[in-house]
């Protein structure tokens, strides 16, 4: 009988390391995933925000300055570009833009140049605080 108390005794004792231990274990993982969460609020980027971004000075102003800025020496893809060319890029909360992509591909660079210049960007709302949106511009060229 006394095996047995002493055994059930080592089997209670080892149940709460082992419980404790699990019990650490649960609360690490949770204050890591809540700080993750709390991070993560700030790289939500808002395909259809309540209120989406807006050139400083309106959309045909946008299309302007992409007209009168563009280089085309740098890019010599551009002057035979014939027809559509996609651009995506993200409107950040400060109002500016990044992660410039383009389709076809191979003009990022160029695009990415032109977006630096233009800095002046109303950022997205949604309840009402600025957020960090996606934005698609199509732009069409026919240059022959």
């Amino acid at each position: 009988m006394i095996a047995f108390f002493s055994f059930y005794s080592f089997m209670l004792a080892r149940n709460r390391a082992i419980m404790l231990r699990i019990t650490l274990f649960t609360i690490l993982v949770l204050t890591h995933f809540s700080s993750l969460q709390a991070q993560s609020i700030d790289t939500i980027i808002y395909s259809h925000p309540e209120i989406i971004a807006t050139y400083i000075n309106g959309q045909d102003a946008l299309l302007r300055d992409i007209r009168n800025n563009i280089d085309y020496n740098s890019n010599p893809g551009l002057i035979n570009l014939k027809g559509r060319l996609k651009v995506t890029y993200v409107v950040e909360k400060d109002g500016c833009t990044s992660h410039v992509i383009t389709f076809p591909s191979g003009f990022e660079k160029e695009m990415s140049r032109l977006f630096d210049l233009f800095l002046g960007w109303y950022p997205a709302q949604q309840s009402g605080e600025a957020v960090r949106s996606l934005n698609v511009l199509s732009l069409y060229f026919n240059l022959h």
